[in-house]
C-alpha cells in the first residue's frame, strides 16, 4: 500500500515538473519569438525528460524503500 501512495507523489512531481518546462516556454518566446521553433524542441525535449524519468526514479525509489521495510520486519 506505501507504494500507491509513493507513485502518486511522482505523478504528481512530474506534473509539476512539465508545467515548469511549459510555463517558462511563454516568456521565453515572448522575448524572442524569432526562437519559437527551436525553443519549443527544447520544451518538448523537457516534457520527455521530466515525464518519463522523474516517475521512473520515484517508483525505484519507493520500491528500494519498501525492500528495506520487508527485510527489518521479518527479521
Amino acid at each position: 500500500m506505501e507504494l500507491a501512495g509513493a507513485a502518486t507523489i511522482a505523478l504528481a512531481g512530474a506534473a509539476v515538473g512539465i508545467g515548469n518546462v511549459f510555463s517558462s516556454l511563454i516568456p521565453s518566446v515572448a522575448r524572442n519569438p524569432s526562437l519559437a521553433k527551436q525553443l519549443f524542441g527544447y520544451a518538448i525535449l523537457g516534457f520527455a525528460l521530466k515525464g518519463c524519468w522523474l516517475p521512473a526514479v520515484f517508483l525505484l525509489g519507493s520500491c528500494s524503500i519498501a525492500i528495506i521495510i520487508r527485510s527489518r520486519r521479518s527479521s
